[in-house]
């Protein structure tokens, strides 16, 4: 795992890893997104790592499935994305990085969810990855992360 040195106590920085592949799962033609596997709400899902996006955006399939658009709502929101601007949702949803290397990590990110969504699940950077120590190692397509504070719980 990665170790932040700038810390006196050496703590770990990333606690947990997984590969990445560079193509979704369900259309596997190569892509220079990076696509890792999480948990939603526990669950396994794909999800494509965007740091430009706003929230973690589930693709409205798997939402419906899973029961998210019952769930309570934080806030109603004009969502605007490259694919346009659509109305949706914010909520609580538990998500977990599933790891293959140390510790997976849950937590309770603000989850965007949307009627008009028709991309894929997107772990973005506002109220998800702000809140994960992360990085990527492109030699061996490992995603690293860890507990950052404050992780919403």
């Amino acid at each position: 795992m990665l170790r932040d040195e700038s810390r006196r106590d050496l703590q770990n920085f990333t606690t947990g890893a997984t590969s990445y592949a560079l193509a979704n799962p369900k259309n596997p033609e190569a892509t220079n997104k990076i696509w890792i596997g999480i948990e939603v709400e526990g669950l396994p899902a794909s999800a494509v790592l965007d740091t430009g996006a706003p929230y973690l955006v589930v693709e409205t399939e798997l939402a419906h499935y899973l029961g998210l658009f019952e769930f309570p709502v934080e806030e109603s929101v004009n969502l605007r994305t490259w694919r346009g601007s659509m109305e949706g949702l914010k909520i609580r949803a538990r998500i977990e990085f599933t790891s293959t290397q140390g510790n997976s990590l849950l937590f309770e990110p603000t989850v965007f969810i949307s009627e008009d969504w028709c991309g894929p699940t997107t772990v973005g950077y506002s109220s998800c990855l702000e809140f994960v120590n992360f990085g990527i190692d492109t030699t061996n397509q490992v995603f690293h992360f860890g507990k950052s504070y404050p992780v919403p719980s």
